[in-house]
């Protein structure tokens, strides 16, 4: 069973069998029995996840605040609880879903974290869960996740990394356009650049021909370029108007129900109202008014994406950052040839990037010149000592000398060839 237990939960209780044989009545409206009998309906799912505290403490206030009603033994039962709100998170199987993706929202961003709330991320992705409705709080948590883009390029998360943005890929449609936008250049440091961390060839050159193609789709670049990069490194620690929209309902709403507890004491006379329905209709009134004056008041923000100069400038800062990762591979020979021709072709076409990116081409490019010049030199004797044998170093040694057929050992009769002739 996963964290957030089967999505969504039943609707309908298990009946049980009384006494004489017979399936219990239903709980009348109003009885204390009847939060009860809801509660028994979905049992509370198994937690999964030992990092995230906030959903085991969540978990066991809402188990004493149900013992509480049922243990209240006054003179009038208390009127039933408040028909659940949209933003309350008070057990619909859209409020569980938006609870677990505010609680693993604010883990995700944990290096520590990542892994396991990733994970379980994943798997409210697989199970269909999500819906157009919780679209802002699940970019929220991938932006969450992309805070730092170069920890996605660290050998413990890169495969992590790669699954969860492949994963939210399949799952367009509840992303806006802008959005979808910035979460491809999402997956451009966290899937095409963990892709050339490979050691197959084949691979390997199809993600240099698709990085080839995305250099030469990029527009020149503009004076205004330079602002931008600015700009975003000084908004890069600004807080989420979405999850902080998210806590601040959940704080109206735990502030309402208190309240309407507080509300719900025993009536002085308990026969005026047996049943305490007189309650239950002004409670069910002020609800409806408070309601439509939330709906009225507070619409939940849009998320914070990027513009469209932001998404080009972050989509060349992703291929320069896949440019670094192609680097390392120069230590395999396969590879050397492909790294060189993808920075030759980014460095002619560097007048698309901005030039304080044009600065970092340059100095890949005097990279790759170096290597070249010392391929022409010829193997060093440590790259050959290291790439030969000892038995090809001896038969090279061996093939240069002069035997002559007049003597049993060399030319120089120094008897160096007995060793190794016998």
């Amino acid at each position: 069973m996963s964290l957030f237990g089967d999505l969504p939960p039943s609707k309908r209780a298990a009946s049980e069998a009384d006494e004489e044989g017979r399936a219990p009545k239903a709980p009348r409206l109003g009885q204390p029995g009847a939060a009860a009998a809801g509660a028994a309906a979905a049992p509370p799912p198994a937690p999964s996840a030992a990092d995230l505290e906030d959903l085991e403490d969540e978990r066991a206030a809402g188990a004493a605040e149900a013992q509480q009603q049922e243990t209240n033994d006054g003179g009038v039962p208390p009127p039933p609880p408040p028909a659940p709100s949209s933003g309350s998170g008070s057990g619909t199987a859209d409020d569980q879903v938006a609870a677990a993706l505010r609680r693993i929202a604010s883990h995700i961003g944990s290096a520590k974290k990542f892994a396991k709330a990733s994970q379980l991320l994943r798997e409210l992705l697989s199970q269909g869960a999500v819906r157009v409705p919780h679209g802002p709080l699940l970019f929220s948590a991938l932006k969450a996740a992309m805070a730092e883009p170069g920890r996605a390029a660290d050998p413990l998360l890169a495969r992590e990394y790669s699954k969860l943005f492949t994963a939210a890929s399949k799952v367009a449609e509840v992303f806006t356009v802008r959005e979808r936008n910035q979460l491809e250049v999402y997956g451009t440091w966290a899937v095409l650049r963990n892709q050339l961390t490979t050691d197959d060839s084949f691979q390997f050159n199809k993600v240099v021909g698709r990085l080839k193609e995305m250099v030469a789709d990029l527009p020149e670049a503009e004076e205004e370029d330079e602002g931008v990069l600015r700009q975003l490194a000084a908004v890069a620690g600004a807080a989420d108007p979405v999850l902080a929209f998210y806590d601040a309902q959940q704080q109206q709403a735990q502030q309402q129900q208190a309240q309407q507890a507080q509300q719900a004491a025993p009536a002085a006379d308990p026969e005026a109202d047996p049943f305490g329905l007189d309650a239950l209709l002004e409670q069910e009134e002020a609800e409806a008014a408070a309601q439509r004056e939330r709906q009225r008041r507070s619409q939940p923000p849009k998320s914070v994406t990027w513009s469209s100069a932001e998404v080009v400038s972050q989509r060349r800062a992703a291929l320069l950052g896949c440019l670094d990762t192609a680097k390392e591979s120069y230590r395999h020979a396969w590879a050397r040839t492909s790294v060189d021709l993808l920075i030759e072709h980014c460095h002619q076409h560097k007048d698309r990037f901005a030039p304080s990116q044009a600065a970092h081409l340059e100095e890949l490019m005097g990279f790759v010149r170096d290597q070249r010049r010392l391929r022409k030199l010829g193997p060093s004797a440590r790259e050959v000592n290291r790439d030969t044998t000892t038995f090809e170093r001896a038969r090279a040694e061996w093939g240069r000398s002069t035997v002559s057929h007049r003597g049993k050992v060399g030319a120089g009769g120094d008897h160096k060839s007995e060793t190794w002739l016998g």
